[in-house]
C-alpha cells in the first residue's frame, strides 16, 4: 500500500523539470519541422538562381541540417 510519505521529494522535482521543459522541447521541434519544410520548398528556387547541379543541393541541404542541428542542440543545451 502507498501512501503519501512515500513519494520522494526527487520525483516531484522530475516532474516539475518536465513541466518546464515540455514547451521548449515542443517549440524545438515544431520550428526543426518548419524550417526544413521552408527549406525543402525553396529548394528548387536556390538550385535555379546558383545553377546547382542535384549533388550541389544535395551538399547545400546537407550543410543546412547539420548547421540548424548543431543549433537546436546548443539552444537545448542552455535549458
Amino acid at each position: 500500500m502507498l501512501d503519501a510519505s512515500s513519494h520522494s521529494p526527487a520525483s516531484s522535482g522530475v516532474a516539475l523539470d518536465l513541466r518546464k521543459t515540455a514547451p521548449w522541447i515542443i517549440f524545438i521541434i515544431f520550428f526543426g519541422v518548419l524550417n526544413e519544410t521552408v527549406f525543402n520548398v525553396s529548394t528548387p528556387s536556390i538550385a535555379a538562381q546558383y545553377h546547382l547541379t542535384p549533388s550541389g543541393v544535395s551538399w547545400v541541404v546537407t550543410i543546412f541540417i547539420i548547421f540548424f542541428g548543431n543549433w537546436f542542440g546548443h539552444l537545448w543545451q542552455a535549458f
